[in-house]
């Protein structure tokens, strides 16, 4: 493209994928993989410790624990290390019965609602 980047056409030039793309492609460690599956692959996240809160694009998945014959439900959470200095590079995994899984989504429910009604 004549060394031109292809986020540089005008279609792009002010959309949001322009300020993701290069987000997406800077997490060189990442331990997770993200494709076409992934639920959310672009969250604001934030980690927190004793002393310091950082905030940085976080990929979250929702999955089973094998694709055939699953046990549970499992829950994945990584924090694009690229942009944060007080955690090493990782993911963050937590297992779920079904049943702590609805119960969990119905909290979610819950909380969507209270978030839906506070903006009337």
């Amino acid at each position: 493209m004549n060394g031109t980047s292809a986020l540089d056409h005008p279609a792009i030039e002010n959309s949001a994928f322009k300020s993701i793309a290069p987000l997406q492609s800077g997490m060189v460690d990442r331990i997770m993989t993200v494709n076409a599956y992934t639920t959310f692959d672009l969250l604001d996240g934030r980690v927190e410790g004793h002393g310091f809160e950082e905030r940085a694009y976080t990929v979250l998945n929702v999955s089973t624990d094998t694709r055939e014959n699953p046990d549970a439900v499992e829950i994945q959470l990584e924090i694009d290390n690229t942009e944060i200095d007080a955690v090493e590079p990782h993911a963050d995994t937590v297992t779920l019965s079904p049943a702590e899984a609805r119960e969990m989504a119905a909290e979610l429910e819950k909380y969507a609602d209270t978030v839906d009604a506070a903006d009337e």
